[in-house]
């Protein structure tokens, strides 16, 4: 019989999709109920060293590490990975109960994918356990060679495992530059509009050159030097940047997902449909570029995304209505509100939905809620729709 060495050994083993490592034991049994409901192969462990010892015997799609265990915790499980690449699953993700951004770059610095605050909403995260197991694929490596560019939520570039840009950092005029050009791929920018926007109170001569100094600069952080000019261009008066196809931006994927939402919904695909869009907003981690909530040239890209966003909440609503989803789609017309509150037709669909389950006190309130945003920002009142909706609730008359 021939011995296989401990690399054989590990490639030979049957790929499981998650590994979680969590050391409270409530937790961990509700981690592990939820992953399996779900039908996926799941593995746990209550101390770091436990889960390097799976790691090191077989092979998982998923690590679910949580940043505070006994023995070695969950920085030291990260620090093991790198030292180890062979050992890392496809995607890490951190559940952890440190919220300060400090602790969320740190994680993501060393090593983690994503970064789930306890406590977690156990529907939101079942849809971003989903979403990465789709994203990795059967056994697909997660690292492409190019840019992972986040800026729903949480600004941040990474490359070659490691974060070059994030808010906050010393090199603010470069991100600024990078979030401009990123905000206007589908064109090539002058270099007076940069100019215009980093230096307008400065001669154009060192104008220019500060700029030529700031894409250096600006390479050198991204790790572009491979192969710069493919990515971030500057020639004859203008500037570009291409994401190529290594590379990975959340608004290019939370865009494609919508759109698969949407292609599946007019297919009568329900369930793929709603995959698709749960996948989608789930990405969705905040406003684009929230941090330049005052930069006019991020506000027609914030305000789409954030209209597309809402647009899938609400397909999710009626797609989870017609299912007889009734929980489900409360929430996510609540999810729209919260985000809008101006939404008059999430407001009447809420307000049906509340009156046929017998909550016409609950659903009358909502009309009134609307009714008292509306006076004291618009001086206006609701639509005709919603106000024969509300009298119809209040005489409790059939709204079938």
């Amino acid at each position: 019989m021939v011995a296989l060495s401990d690399r054989d050994r590990h490639a030979a083993w049957p790929v499981r999709d998650i590994l979680v490592m969590e050391d409270d034991p409530p937790v961990a049994e509700v981690l592990h109920d939820l992953v399996q409901r779900d039908g996926h192969t799941v593995d746990m462990a209550a101390t770091g060293s436990a889960g390097l010892a799976r790691l090191q015997h077989g092979s998982y799609r998923l690590l679910l590490l949580d940043l505070m265990m006994p023995a070695v915790d969950g920085f030291g499980v990260l620090q093991a990975l790198r030292a180890e690449p062979a050992l890392r699953p496809p995607a890490v993700v951190v559940l952890s109960a440190l919220q300060t951004p400090a602790n969320v770059l740190a994680a993501l610095e060393a090593g983690a994918d994503d970064y789930i605050t306890k406590p977690f909403d156990l529907d939101d995260l079942a849809v971003r356990v989903n979403m990465w197991l789709r994203r990795v694929g059967p056994a697909a490596p997660l690292s492409p060679p190019g840019l992972r560019v986040h800026s729903l939520g949480r600004f941040r570039v990474e490359h070659g495992g490691q974060i070059r840009l994030h808010e906050g950092g010393r090199a603010r005029k470069a991100a600024t530059l990078f979030k401009y050009l990123l905000s206007h791929q589908e064109r090539t920018v002058p270099a007076g509009e940069v100019l215009a926007l980093l230096w307008p109170h400065t001669p154009d001569e060192l104008a220019a050159k500060n700029l030529r100094s700031l894409l250096y600069q600006l390479r050198q952080l991204l790790g572009l030097s491979a192969y710069g000019r493919s990515c971030l261009y500057h020639g004859g008066g203008t500037l570009a940047l291409q994401l190529g196809p290594g590379a990975w931006w959340d608004v290019a994927e939370f865009t494609a997902w919508l759109s698969a939402g949407a292609q599946w919904q007019r297919a009568g695909e329900t369930t793929q449909a709603l995959d698709a869009y749960a996948a989608g907003v789930a990405l969705y981690a905040g406003d684009y570029l929230a941090e330049d909530a005052y930069a006019d040239w991020a506000g027609p890209a914030r305000e789409r995304l954030r209209e597309d966003w809402l647009r899938a909440l609400a397909a999710m609503a009626t797609l989870h209505g017609e299912r007889g989803e009734h929980e489900q789609q409360e929430d996510a017309l609540r999810a729209v509100l919260r985000a809008d509150p101006y939404r008059e037709h999430s407001h009447r669909a809420l307000m049906t939905l509340l009156a046929t389950q017998g909550r016409g006190a609950e659903a009358l309130v909502l009309y009134r809620r609307l009714e008292t945003l509306l006076r004291a920002e618009f001086s206006a009142t609701p639509a005709s729709e919603t106000q024969v909706l509300a009298t119809r609730i209040a005489q409790a008359a059939p709204l079938g």
